[in-house]
């Protein structure tokens, strides 16, 4: 019975790849990723119940520990952004070259007995279980899940105290997620089962981000939609002055990308796409310019771009550009 649950959680998670991929408009790498990692974990769950030799089992046991590991690392990433917080490059290499390790000690069984002390194979019903006696490592994982969802929960904690998350309804959600699976891990860890039910709620949490992610990132559209629309009429009213200041500013501003993006705490808020999007505005590029060297569509660049706007508080590039050299004037 087991078996059948696993195979369909896994043709759920694989269902969802797939319409992610196809039908998704606003596409986030870490949540593309995450929602690889919970097919890679249901796979695993599968593959092992299904498997007749211990060699096979420890595969797929290899296999689930590759999304299991991964999955925290993607969903903190995910958190992250949906909350508007910016995490330097640094430190996401530094997270997953610690993931890389914890998986490496996580796939040993079978080569040592560092996470496993002993490990068998069990079939019951038709259904097999890897039963194992852990190892003095296997608390390392342990640490590695703890500290994963304490930083989500001061991810969200963070974001809701500077009001980065404009709903205390989304904050609630996100922490009901985390909670969510810390609650059934442990049970998990407490109680002995004869199913993950992780499997289940890693498609749950995948979900509400998901969820939260387009709800906000609509809510930001619309919110652009507003700001712009009066300022373009005011834009056009100012004739050629305004068309002259703005080519001065901007080039003055293709001198100063790097310090904006630095001293600009307003760019905290922005996400990974955004930050690469911003400083193609701020060197005067247009919008087919922007769409060309990142490989996005036109309609894409024209969302982010009005994201950038919304959450810098600016009603286009003339004000965006009085604001930046404001910034650069007041700095040096």
């Amino acid at each position: 019975m087991s078996s059948i649950i696993y195979g369909i959680t896994a043709v759920v998670a694989l269902a969802l790849v797939i319409w992610y991929l196809g039908f998704c408009k606003n596409k986030d790498i870490w949540l593309l990723f995450l929602f690889i990692s919970v097919l890679l974990v249901n796979v695993g769950y599968f593959s092992i119940s299904v498997s007749h030799m211990l060699e096979e089992a420890l595969l797929a046991n290899r296999i689930s520990y590759l999304g299991s590991v991964f999955l925290p690392l993607c969903m903190l990433m995910s958190v992250t952004d949906v909350c508007g917080i910016k995490t330097p490059k640094w430190a996401v290499a530094i997270l997953f070259c610690v993931s890389v390790a914890v998986f490496i000690l996580a796939a040993s069984p079978g080569y040592c007995d560092w996470y496993y002390k002993d490990v068998t194979l069990q079939i019951v019903d038709g259904t097999s279980k890897l039963v194992k006696v852990y190892g003095d490592l296997h608390i390392v994982y342990c640490f590695y899940l703890f500290a994963y969802f304490s930083a989500m929960i001061i991810v969200v904690g963070y974001a809701s105290i500077k009001k980065k998350i404009t709903s205390h309804k989304y904050a609630s959600m996100l922490t009901v997620v985390v909670f969510l699976n810390i609650l059934i891990w442990l049970l998990e860890q407490l109680i002995p089962t004869d199913y993950e039910f992780l499997s289940i709620s890693y498609i749950v949490s995948e979900l509400i981000l998901l969820f939260l992610y387009s709800i906000l990132h609509d809510f930001d559209a619309l919110k652009a939609e507003k700001i712009t629309a009066e300022p373009l009429d005011v834009l056009s009213a100012q004739g050629d002055i305004a068309q002259d200041e703005e080519k001065e500013e901007e080039i003055i501003l293709s001198d100063y990308v790097s310090f904006i993006l630095e001293h600009w705490e307003l760019t905290e808020a922005l996400t990974s796409r955004e930050l690469e999007v911003l400083p193609l505005i701020l060197d005067n590029c247009k919008r087919k310019e922007i769409a060309q060297k990142l490989c996005l569509s036109e309609n894409t660049v024209k969302t982010h771009t009005s994201h950038i706007f919304t959450k810098l508080g600016v009603a286009g590039r003339v004000e965006l550009a009085e604001k930046a050299l404001r910034l650069v004037s007041e700095e040096r």
